[in-house]
């Protein structure tokens, strides 16, 4: 039997709030009925556009403009169709690499025959928006309203507890212990959870995330925030309008809001600012 370690914790929690634990995808495809719309994209995420193509009339779709600062252009390449002559599409990526507004445009036009009106044109508005922020609001420089779920462990002593794990341990979800009988929940303390299939019998809430996603997230801060930001004590930010897939987390006393990937435990973008 797999040893199950109780840690007991501080954890004061006024009331339980359901976590976004949908992914936000890598990759947003578009295709040529996307033509005149907007989009928004965060940074990391790639835009795939499939259009119509075929190459036996002479006529290739070509980038004609986008926003180079904003957007990276990727590997272009041509998907034929299952019939001979019948064509095919082209797929073009792009990377959204920085925060900003850039508009894309392309042609469908023959390429010996540049001084002729394109066949038909193809234009899509892009909005990129940085980590922690929405498009409406600008960046999230401090946590957002609702239940606080503090650990009562500094970002060094998550790290420590953690790191003894290994393989399948790492996969489980922790949880923390409660008591049934106060209204709101009274939280007793976290139970590092080395085995999924075997759960406490205890009254217990689930964390947002994996071991290894919380480990990866405590180190995530430990490294950009240094030895003062080991000391701090970590606590997630339930309630709000969480971004989805990404739960917010604070350093207690930073008056920080910073998102985190609940999958992976990653940072959404480049953690930023100094304690």
């Amino acid at each position: 039997m797999k040893k199950v370690l109780f840690f007991a914790l501080g954890l004061a929690l006024i009331s339980c709030v359901a976590f976004a634990t949908s992914m936000i995808p890598k990759e947003v495809q578009k295709d040529d009925s996307a033509n005149g719309q907007s989009i928004q994209l965060f940074v990391g995420q790639t835009l795939s556009l499939s259009l119509s193509e075929n190459p036996s009339t002479g006529y290739r779709w070509t980038v004609e403009e986008f926003q180079p600062k904003v957007l990276e252009q990727l590997d272009t390449v041509f998907k034929p169709g299952s019939g001979v002559g019948s064509g095919g599409s082209k797929v073009f990526g792009f990377l959204a690499k920085r925060a900003g507004e850039s508009t894309i445009s392309l042609a469908y036009q023959r390429p010996w025959a540049e001084t002729v009106a394109p066949a038909k044109t193809f234009k899509i508005q892009v909005t990129v928006i940085k980590a922690g922020q929405h498009a409406d609001e600008g960046p999230v420089v401090s946590p957002r309203p609702g239940p606080v779920m503090s650990l009562g462990k500094t970002v060094k002593e998550v790290i420590e507890a953690l790191s003894a794990l290994k393989g399948e341990e790492l996969k489980a979800t922790s949880a923390v212990e409660f008591r049934p009988a106060t209204q709101p929940k009274e939280y007793v303390g976290l139970i590092v959870i080395t085995d999924p299939k075997r759960l406490p019998r205890c009254p217990h809430d689930k964390l947002p995330m994996s071991n290894q996603a919380l480990l990866t997230m405590a180190k995530a801060l430990a490294d950009h925030y240094g030895k003062k930001g080991q000391a701090k004590e970590l606590a997630f930010l339930m309630g709000g309008f969480p971004q989805p897939g990404f739960v917010q987390v604070t350093l207690v006393g930073t008056g920080l809001g910073l998102y985190f990937n609940v999958a992976t435990g990653e940072p959404m973008g480049k953690l930023t600012g100094k304690l």
